[in-house]
């Protein structure tokens, strides 16, 4: 059986020293890194969030259009179809758009970190992490369905008060 390790002892102080491999404390970094990769998917959140910004400014922007409709005939359910599909229609351009740039910034510091680093750099590979990719697609996709139809209705109904 396995004591729990040397012991350095000082006056005063004594100090244990652990095995970092026996504890499991370097398989807790891996986990840490996963955590760390999900932060860009906190920011499809937030991206989401403004996604009623830009539907307040459309609303705004086409509010005598919808009335129009309105008055002829398009209802209230109808007009929130037609906001909810420029949501998504948004979420799906701006998940596209992040990706193109993306890659593009990443390509390009792995070409800057190549040229600069004695070792020859990181490997000239593109790896995409589809699951990764698809899993943020995701989240965005809920957080679209989740923030936008309030603010849909509530949009509709201050715009058909006026």
């Amino acid at each position: 059986a396995r004591g729990p390790g040397p012991r350095a002892a000082f006056p005063n102080v004594v100090v244990h020293l652990r095995d970092e491999i026996a504890e499991g404390t370097l398989a807790q970094s891996g986990e840490l890194l996963g955590e760390l990769a999900r932060i860009p998917l906190w920011s499809l959140l937030i991206l989401s969030l403004g996604f009623v910004s830009l539907l307040a400014a459309n609303v705004r922007a086409m509010a005598g259009e919808l009335r129009t409709l309105h008055a002829v005939g398009m209802t209230r359910a109808q007009m929130g179809r037609f906001l909810f599909a420029q949501a998504l229609i948004l979420c799906a351009v701006a998940a596209l758009l992040s990706l193109l740039l993306g890659l593009t910034v990443g390509w390009g510091f792995t070409g800057w970190t190549l040229a600069w680093m004695p070792f020859g750099g990181l490997p000239t590979v593109l790896v995409l992490p589809w699951p990764r990719l698809l899993e943020g697609f995701g989240l965005l996709l809920a957080a679209t369905l989740a923030v936008t139809p309030l603010p849909i209705c509530l949009l509709i109904r201050a715009l058909l008060r006026r």
